[in-house]
C-alpha cells in the first residue's frame, strides 16, 4: 500500500470492458451458443461498462465502439512517478490534475 500503481495495470480498466461486454453479449444473445446470434448481439450492444459506454453499432467500420479518451502523462511526484490527466477534451467531465511539461 502507498506505491503508486505500476504500468501494466494502465490497460486493466479497457480488458474489464471487454470482459463486460463479452457478458452483456451473451447475456442478450437469442441463443448464446449459436455464433451468428452471439456476433448479432455484440453488432447491437452498448454496454455501460467501467471505461464508459461502449457503442458497437455506429462504428466507423461496423462493430467497433470508439472509446473517448484523455490525456495522460507520467510526472514527477513527491512520491515517485505519478499518472497526470493533461487533457480532457473529449471528457471534459474527467478533471485535470497536472499540466503538460516537455521531456526532460
Amino acid at each position: 500500500m502507498g506505491r503508486s500503481w505500476s504500468v501494466p495495470a494502465a490497460p486493466l480498466g479497457l480488458a474489464h470492458a471487454l470482459v463486460e461486454t463479452a457478458h452483456h453479449a451473451l447475456t442478450v444473445a437469442a441463443d448464446p451458443t449459436d455464433r451468428a446470434s452471439l456476433a448479432q448481439a455484440l453488432a447491437d450492444t452498448t454496454p455501460d461498462t467501467i471505461a464508459g459506454t461502449l457503442d458497437w453499432t455506429g462504428g466507423p467500420p461496423p462493430d467497433t465502439a470508439l472509446l473517448p479518451l484523455v490525456g495522460g502523462q507520467w510526472q514527477h511526484g513527491p512520491d515517485g512517478p505519478r499518472l497526470a490527466v493533461v487533457s480532457n477534451t473529449a471528457l471534459p467531465d474527467v478533471p485535470l490534475t497536472g499540466e503538460l511539461t516537455p521531456a526532460r
